[in-house]
């Protein structure tokens, strides 16, 4: 393994510029940027390597039998199991086939369908027959001919990426499954609690966020991606399932200002790789 992750780095030295599409190796603890060479992508703490979808493309025999954690644009869903990532994001780049084998349905709804995904899974080339015996799955004739041989993610977790402002606006569209959300940390109200703020969409609100995290790995200004689940606000739950103590003041500022509304409980906030 070694040997293969050395190999691919020299392979990845000509990085292509991506506007949010990235691919990392799941296993490994090394960090390269995957933009260009002037405008080098900050270092992520998860220590992932980053590529793109045409490197996948032009080393899938390399990559093949590898897991993968992939983030791209959401371009076109193939049928009930199967979705493509990435189209015209690189330079000369393909669109990525992504089977779904989580045996959770995934589908995105109308208003969520500009957003990224992040799916996690092994590489292979596509073999219809193979598939449809190793998985048990029934594809229809005809539809997966293009992707025949091609290099597919066979996908075990797919995660929405979205905006605060999606998120605040449609929160019935993200409710009860894995989310993650990229923005700005607002405002700091407590060691555990803070805002991100919405600058994208127009009249749209800022996302309040609970970390349940013991320390605090964020400052104001800060751009984040911050990692779980979307949640209302009701105190009390929140304070005995996660025991919470907010002070007095904080607290009945919350209940003011957030109570039935969405809030977004973090298990995980890292620094937001741009």
């Amino acid at each position: 393994m070694r040997s293969f992750i050395l190999d691919l780095q020299k392979q990845l030295n000509t990085p292509v510029r991506l506007r949010l599409g990235a691919i990392a190796l799941a296993t490994t603890t090394l960090f390269l940027g995957a933009c260009n060479r002037s405008e080098p992508t900050n270092v992520s703490t998860q220590g992932r390597e980053p590529t793109t979808s045409e490197q996948v493309a032009q080393n899938t025999e390399q990559l093949v039998g590898e897991t993968v954690t992939v983030r791209g644009a959401f371009e076109q869903q193939i049928d009930r199991i199967s979705f493509l990532i990435d189209e015209g994001m690189t330079a000369g780049g393909e669109p990525i086939l992504v089977m779904n084998i989580s045996g959770q349905p995934f589908s995105l709804p109308p208003e969520a369908e500009d957003l990224d995904v992040r799916v996690t899974g092994e590489i292979r080339n596509f073999k219809r027959m193979d598939f449809e015996n190793e998985f048990g799955l029934d594809l229809l004739p005809g539809t997966y001919d293009t992707y025949e041989a091609k290099p597919t993610i066979l996908a075990n977790s797919i995660e929405l990426i979205a905006q605060p402002g999606d998120v605040s606006e449609n929160p019935a569209s993200f409710y009860n499954q894995p989310l993650n959300i990229e923005g700005e940390v607002e405002q700091i109200l407590s060691p555990n609690t803070f805002t991100l703020d919405e600058e994208e969409l127009a009249g749209a609100s800022d996302l309040l966020v609970v970390s349940v995290l013991p320390d605090r790995p964020y400052t104001e200004d800060q751009q984040v991606m911050v990692k779980g689940e979307l949640r209302n606000f009701i105190v009390s739950e929140l304070e005995q399932e996660y025991d919470l103590t907010w002070d007095l003041q904080v607290k009945e500022q919350l209940e003011a200002e957030y109570s039935n509304k969405p809030v977004f409980i973090a298990t995980e906030v890292m620094p937001a790789v741009q």
